[in-house]
């Protein structure tokens, strides 16, 4: 379980109360080591929402641990964009 803070209110997530509707990776232009994934989630009771998390050296390695540990039955593969995607499959 996460505690995410949401606006003003705190929230406590499980990972199969988690869908990933889509996820993209943003690379620095002058550093490629400057990354950060953008996530666009939806809990069990419908709220919908985005997490950014920072990717690399100054990752928050429990969000990613998480993200990661969401069951392959929450994502949906067919909204997940690779950073050199065309954009015209959105």
């Amino acid at each position: 379980m996460i505690n995410w803070r949401m606006s003003s209110q705190s929230i406590s997530i499980r990972l199969h109360e988690v869908t990933i509707l889509k996820e993209h990776r943003f690379e620095g232009m002058s550093n490629p080591s400057d990354m950060s994934l953008l996530y666009v989630i939806q809990t069990m009771d419908g709220s919908k929402g985005t997490l950014l998390a920072s990717y690399g050296a100054n990752a928050d390695n429990a969000i990613h641990s998480f993200m990661k540990a969401i069951p392959e039955s929450n994502i949906q593969n067919d909204y997940i964009v690779t950073p050199n995607a065309d954009d015209q499959k959105l």
